[in-house]
């Protein structure tokens, strides 16, 4: 009967089916909205009916808004011909109409346009019910979001030593979610000006309302610089459409590592004199030196043939810091004596993550000595013997061969060497000068192999005297 008018005939075929059990069409539907969209827009929601067994006759079709806050403006019904051939029409601010018979294995669909005035999660209804008993329902969640992505933060990298680094920026959008599929973003350098857009990854699933992070991957700056060189800038849209910018993010890129060392020092022998404390300074005048990382050293006992593992140690200031810090090896191992084949190199991390190292430093190494300078005494115009004894501290070996020089209340006593026995003895005749205990010392002055030291002692000085009677006479009383 579509489209006939009076006077007019139709051809008809009948068919005739015989049917054994329960005839109540399955009806299935499906109900296509969006996920979210902005307060004031327009938007059409499609709600779809099959019949999946046997005829669906005198279809209703019906929608129910069932939160405050979304409207209806019309519906668009949609015939189709026996040919197979659509029309359809506006029937105004209609919730329900009649879908018609449908046949099975076929589908039929209506259009409602709707508007949300407030913004918030809406439910909305599709159901269809025939008259000869097949119903079917489905219930969608619209959102009407009207507030773009927003808490821009934890901008990523603070500093790089990448000149193609990854860089990222947090986001979050708390009602319809982050749109994953539509977040972007630009760079600047002034030799390329503005590029972009382009499309960042992130782990986020879409339509995530947590905070999320948001990645440019490999952005082409090729350049260092720290203050404004290289610029990055994000976009983020949100399921209903809304976005915001991030603005532009500076993007600190330091390809340079720590250097201009100075000022190698050795500060301490250690007890042997064999493990030195050495001090060393340097800087990074871009990103700073990081010093939280601590400074680090290696050493070689064999002319740098080979190297043991790197030792952290310590280093002043503070991380960022762009002035000359002092990294400090205290009591390096390198347990023997040696002018040449001690060697130390330093290592230090800037920021952004440049390591920067020494030049490789020649270390000689000398024994510290114990001298052991004995009391004396003596008699002034007598000969008199001064004794000291020269030791390694690191065995407490005697050392021979050494001169010892002996001074004798402040004046100089003269010298002599060391025995096999590491014991220098010397004769002395006793100058004159003030009797009773003074002072004494000996010293060793140092050469290539040993350290310098000296001892205190008493000298006992004293003085043979002469009484002299002269004969006298007298008259007594």
């Amino acid at each position: 009967t579509y489209a006939q008018n009076e006077g007019s005939s139709q051809a008809w075929a009948v068919t005739v089916r015989a049917v054994y059990g329960d005839t109540t069409p399955n009806i299935n539907v499906v109900f296509e909205t969006p996920v979210a969209v902005r307060p004031g827009v327009n938007f059409d929601v499609i709600g779809w009916a099959r019949a999946a067994s046997y005829v669906a006759s005198g279809v209703i079709g019906d929608i129910d808004l069932l939160t405050s806050g979304i409207s209806l403006n019309s519906l668009t019904k949609v015939r189709y011909a026996p040919n197979g051939t659509t029309e359809s029409y506006n029937m105004g601010a209609v919730g329900h109409t009649n879908m018609g018979s449908i046949p099975a294995g076929l589908w039929r669909h209506l259009i409602w346009n709707l508007r949300g005035t407030t913004e918030g999660a809406k439910q909305v209804r599709f159901d269809v019910a025939s008259i000869n008993g097949g119903t079917a329902a489905i219930t969608n969640t619209i959102i009407v979001d009207g507030t773009a992505p927003a808490s821009w933060q934890g901008f990523l990298p603070s500093w790089t030593n990448d000149a193609t680094p990854n860089c990222s920026m947090q986001v979050q959008d708390t009602l319809s979610g982050l749109n994953t599929t539509a977040i972007y973003y630009w760079y600047w350098t002034s030799g390329t000006g503005t590029q972009g857009p382009f499309a960042c990854t992130t782990s986020a699933s879409n339509g995530s309302t947590a905070l999320e992070r948001i990645t440019a991957n490999s952005v082409p700056f090729n350049q260092q610089g720290g203050a404004g060189e290289n610029q990055v800038y994000f976009r983020a849209y949100d399921r209903a459409g809304n976005y915001s910018d991030s603005g532009w993010q500076n993007v600190r890129i330091d390809l340079t590592p720590p250097q201009d060392w100075q000022n190698l020092t050795v500060t301490g022998v250690g007890t042997t004199g064999l493990t030195p404390t050495i001090t060393i300074q340097v800087r990074d005048v871009l990103s700073g030196l990081a010093t939280s990382v601590l400074g680090w050293y290696r050493y070689s006992t064999d002319g740098g043939a080979t190297w043991s593992a790197w030792v952290s140690t310590a280093i002043t200031g503070s991380d960022g810091t762009t002035a000359h810090q002092t990294i400090t090896a205290s009591n390096v191992p390198f347990n023997q004596q040696s002018s040449a084949n001690n060697r130390i190199e330093f290592a230090v991390r800037d920021v952004a993550g440049n390591w920067g190292y020494s030049p490789q430093y020649t270390i000689a190494t000398k024994y510290t000595t114990t001298l052991d300078l004995q009391n004396a005494s003596g008699t002034i115009g007598q000969a008199t013997t001064l004794r000291a004894t020269l030791r390694r501290v690191s065995d407490n070996a005697p050392v021979a061969g050494r001169t010892i020089q002996f001074t004798v209340d402040g004046a100089n006593a003269g010298s002599a060497s060391t025995s096999g026995t590491g014991e220098a003895t010397r004769t002395w005749t006793v100058t004159a000068g003030v009797l009773g205990n003074r002072p004494m010392s000996a010293s060793f002055a140092g050469d290539s192999n040993y350290h310098a030291t000296s001892d205190d002692a008493t000298f006992r000085r004293s003085a043979n005297t002469v009484v002299t009677v002269s004969n006298v006479s007298g008259v007594r009383g």
